[in-house]
């Protein structure tokens, strides 16, 4: 029974995840990304239940009062959504089909040691304590509101994520699913970051699609290498729970940027910025820096930097209007606490004694830092150049290279700070984990250029 229940509960998982987001798509995204309603839907279900599941428990609503409100009220929009549409099932291609299955081998293959060893529902951990907090409190915040929760006295694992953190978003999302399984924290959060994972794997996807001409084989290679990256994947061993999320809204937000249309995207963005606020906050800035970016590279031409400077307004005004108070504790947080970690160890420690920094090559996934000693200098700084060169490739024959552009910018400039000038492993690898689902799609993008163009290969051969 107990392999049969992990299935059970990874596949209803899905199934909600779209079901309850697919009206959302439909009715609120901007109309050219119908075409990708199956795939943004868990995100826009997860995003929805972070926004206004937070707000519910700030106005005094325990998650087990709202939760089946908010069921009863997706799934009568995605009704909707569906009849609007004459009841037509979803078409699937054979790509489509064949995103789903590397996606579920990806989440079984992440599971595996609940299936090989565990054999029953139970939290998976390769060594960091915050799965504790995320299994713990999520029970807590079903029959407890968030606004009780930050004004009494709770435990310890209570306190830091809710009171000390501010990391609302998991917990409550995480509260709203047991809820409706009716299940402990210990049974499902492994199950459900691993979920998030997978889903967030399909935005890849999306993003390459709007980037580049579409290619089976561009989408196939992009899945594996963001999909199977040990870079990434350490932090989801390790429950980073905060870190998941992001990279599931931080290519949300990238593909939003890239197809901002109307007013009406200002609110989606500001919702989006507002679900990670509550969720991540120091994780932002990778999100605002490149905005920011974004606007002044569109000096050379006024009016459509006054446009720019304009719209980004209206999404920074919405955000803090939406967020403020998670805003201004973020603030707080990361200049009281979290820049102390660049001064002292936090427990995290290098992963090989030799040039612990992943170069490149390493970074991509390609060579784990994790097991591995470093590789002989010379081939490793020939490598990574070939790896830079190929990325810059895929930056160079992509479109809308003034947003790519913005994000990848903002990424150099971390990594050269903590990787030289001021030397931070934890830092480094934080943002080298942040940027990678971007750069793995430019790095697919240059090969594939590559491989078209025979000059290149000539040149490369000869």
């Amino acid at each position: 029974m107990g392999i049969i229940e992990i299935i059970l509960y990874i596949l209803l998982t899905f199934s909600l995840l779209i079901i309850l987001g697919y009206g959302l798509c439909i009715f609120l995204l901007p109309k050219s990304l119908n075409r990708f309603a199956f795939w943004l839907a868990p995100w826009c279900t997860i995003i929805t239940i972070i926004f206004f599941g937070v707000y519910a428990g700030l106005i005094g609503l325990t998650v087990s009062q709202w939760a089946p409100l908010f069921v009863i009220f997706l799934s009568l929009l995605s009704f909707k959504a569906w009849s609007s549409m004459g009841f037509k099932p979803i078409s699937f291609s054979k790509v489509d089909i064949g995103i789903i299955l590397i996606i579920l081998f990806i989440t079984i293959l992440n599971l595996s040691p609940l299936f090989l060893q565990q054999k029953f529902l139970t939290t998976l951990s390769m060594g960091n304590t915050d799965a504790r907090a995320y299994a713990i409190v999520p029970d807590y915040l079903k029959t407890h509101s968030l606004i009780e929760t930050l004004k009494t006295a709770v435990s310890p694992s209570v306190e830091n994520l809710i009171q000390f953190g501010y990391r609302w978003g998991p917990p409550v999302l995480t509260s709203f699913f047991l809820t409706v399984f009716n299940l402990m924290g210990y049974q499902f959060i492994t199950i459900f970051q691993t979920i998030l994972y997978s889903a967030s794997i399909p935005l890849v996807v999306i993003l390459w699609k709007l980037l580049y001409k579409d290619s089976k084989y561009g989408t196939i290679l992009s899945l594996f290498i963001v999909g199977l990256n040990v870079n990434i994947l350490y932090f989801l061993y390790h429950n980073f729970f905060g870190q998941v999320i992001f990279m599931g809204i931080n290519l949300l937000l990238i593909i939003f940027l890239l197809l901002y249309e109307t007013k009406k995207s200002d609110i989606v963005i500001a919702v989006t910025l507002s679900a990670l606020f509550f969720s991540y906050s120091e994780s932002a800035i990778f999100i605002l820096f490149p905005m920011a970016i974004i606007a002044i590279t569109k000096l050379q031409k006024l009016k459509e930097f006054k446009d720019t400077l304009i719209s980004y307004g209206r999404i920074m005004f919405f955000t803090f209007l939406f967020g403020s108070f998670s805003i201004l504790h973020a603030f707080k947080f990361i200049i009281g606490f979290r820049v102390q970690d660049f001064y002292k160890p936090i427990g995290w420690q290098v992963f090989r004694a030799k040039i612990p920094f992943a170069n490149p090559f390493e970074a991509l996934g390609l060579y784990s830092i994790h097991s591995f000693e470093p590789l002989y200098l010379p081939l490793a700084l020939l490598l990574s150049i070939f790896i830079v060169y190929i990325v810059y490739i895929g930056l160079t024959k992509s479109k809308r290279k003034d947003i790519i552009s913005g994000f990848m910018i903002v990424y150099l400039i971390f990594f050269v700070i903590f990787a030289f000038i001021k030397p931070n492993f934890w830092a480094y690898n934080r943002a080298v984990s942040y940027a990678l689902p971007l750069i793995a799609i430019l790095f697919v993008g240059g090969i594939l250029d590559i491989l078209k163009n025979k000059n290149l290969i000539k040149l490369a051969v000869f």
